[in-house]
């Protein structure tokens, strides 16, 4: 072998041997604590948060006075959350107590007046889950656009404060529900505590049992189905629907 080709096998050999020395350097130095092996996940931005809880039999959303909470219950096999902080100092925990899973917004920094200091702080839940049979709002918001394909039998749900209930596609909602399959609810019970509940458009409802205190608010939106409302209503509370649920709904008034 002349001098060239032993110059040129050498030099292929260091090429080959540093990387496999610099390998095995790295993983005696991981061995020793000296790096930190960590999984790259997708990022989705230093303000996104998510997790999982456990299964469950009641939903409750706890929130400061002024909706400061929007949680858009969405269907899926999975049970999963998700959000983005925006920079807030709030936050929100879920977490499963009992039979219960609680959506809870935390606030970081005490008002010092009595000036309203939420509305800069609104934080927005997306959280999946098979069904909501029972739910409880209290001085959050609550939207329901779709459950799932079949209709939902039972619904029991607890309005308190200034909370609110969504169920169906809203007025102005981007994602037009025109043409496609209402969303059915055999029989919802409704109790509320000066809250607010909007039908959407596209809901149908078989039997509604509502119990409205206070200074309860009941919107039914133009295209909404409700074949049978009983229970009672305060003197307070307000209507803003058309005029056949007006009347309907002027007979449950308490005198």
């Amino acid at each position: 072998m002349n001098t060239s080709n032993k110059i040129l096998t050498g030099f292929l050999i260091v090429i080959f041997l540093v990387p496999v020395f610099i390998l095995l350097s790295f993983n005696s130095k991981i061995r020793n604590g000296q790096f930190t092996v960590v999984k790259n996940e997708q990022s989705k931005g230093a303000n996104f948060r998510n997790g999982n809880f456990k299964p469950y039999k009641v939903v409750k959303l706890v929130s400061p006075p002024g909706r400061a909470l929007k949680c858009n219950l969405q269907y899926a096999d999975s049970l999963y959350y998700s959000y983005n902080i925006n920079n807030s100092q709030d936050s929100i925990r879920v977490y499963n107590l009992g039979d219960t899973l609680f959506i809870q917004y935390i606030r970081r920094k005490e008002q010092k007046d009595n000036t309203d200091v939420y509305a800069d702080n609104e934080l927005y839940v997306e959280v999946k889950l098979p069904s909501v049979e029972q739910l409880v709002v209290n001085n959050a918001e609550a939207i329901i656009s779709d459950m799932n394909a079949s209709v939902t039998k039972n619904m029991l749900v607890e309005v308190y404060g200034t909370g609110m209930l969504n169920v169906g596609a809203m007025e102005g909602d981007d994602n037009d529900q025109t043409g496609k399959t209402p969303y059915a609810i055999e029989r919802l019970s409704f109790k509320s505590a000066n809250g607010e509940v909007s039908f959407g458009k596209n809901v149908h409802i078989g039997q509604l049992m509502i119990q409205a205190d206070g200074t309860s608010t009941i919107n039914i939106e133009e295209g909404a189905a409700i074949d049978d409302i009983q229970g009672s209503l305060s003197d307070s509370c307000a209507v803003k629907a058309s005029w056949k649920y007006v009347k309907r709904l002027a007979v449950l008034n308490k005198n």
